[in-house]
């Protein structure tokens, strides 16, 4: 059985938010003016941090980081995107970028939590 280290990236250069996003329209020192890795620097702990760059930019799997992490792969998949609990998403990176890039909600067109 082969075991995949890398998958493709799809987008190579991830380091900028797009300036045509709903946030560029914002008056006051709109998310997107920020390089996507100070706002990871920012809203996430290192373990989430290493998890997403590992994941999102370098294409590494998840049983990958996992191995490299000394965790399960379920540890590198909840880091990731959080985990449910009394029906309610809780903890993952991706919910905390989500909120601190788009705090009303509007890029999804409702509520995930």
């Amino acid at each position: 059985m082969t075991h995949w280290n890398h998958r493709p990236l799809f987008v190579p250069d991830c380091d900028r938010l797009p300036a045509t996003h709903a946030w560029a329209a914002a008056d006051s020192d709109p998310p997107a003016a920020y390089p996507l890795r100070e706002v990871m620097a920012r809203v996430l702990t290192a373990k989430q941090r290493e998890a997403v760059e590992g994941f999102f930019f370098e294409g590494f799997s998840q049983q990958a980081l996992a191995d490299r992490f000394g965790v399960t792969q379920q540890v590198v998949h909840k880091r990731i995107f959080g985990t449910r609990r009394n029906g309610k998403l809780v903890g993952g990176a991706l919910g905390r970028l989500r909120k601190a890039l788009d705090p009303d909600g509007d890029a999804r067109g409702g509520d995930d939590d």
